[in-house]
C-alpha cells in the first residue's frame, strides 16, 4: 500500500489496520517534496510536544490548511484508490493515522 498526497508519492504503508473507524500503519516516507516533507515534520514534531505538560496550540496548523483539508489517499495493493478525510496524523517511529471515506 502507498500514501499519496494529489499525484506526489508521499509512502510505503505497512502493517494497516482498521479499529473504530480509524486506520492505522507504519509509513516509510519518501517524498521528495519540501512542504510535504516539513509538514510531516511538523506534525511529529507537534506529537511530540502534545505529550508534554504544556501542550501546543492547534492553530499552529493552519500554515498547513491546504494540506490538511483534502488531496490525500491511499492506493491498495490491488489498485483501489480509498480517499482520505483530512491530512494523516503523523507520529515519530514512522506511524501514522487516517480517516477514509
Amino acid at each position: 500500500m502507498r500514501l499519496w498526497y494529489r499525484e506526489t508519492p508521499v509512502g510505503r504503508l505497512a502493517d494497516v489496520f482498521q479499529s473504530d473507524g480509524t486506520w492505522y500503519a507504519t509509513v516509510t516516507v519518501s517524498v521528495a517534496d519540501e512542504r510535504l516533507a516539513g509538514f510531516i515534520a511538523f506534525c511529529m514534531d507537534w506529537n511530540e510536544r502534545q505529550k508534554r505538560d504544556d501542550p501546543p496550540d492547534a492553530d499552529e496548523f493552519d500554515r498547513y490548511a491546504d494540506l490538511i483539508e483534502g488531496g490525500w489517499y491511499v492506493t491498495l495493493d490491488d489498485g483501489q484508490r480509498m480517499d482520505i478525510d483530512e491530512a494523516p496524523v503523523f507520529f515519530t517511529g514512522g506511524e501514522v493515522t487516517w480517516l477514509a471515506r
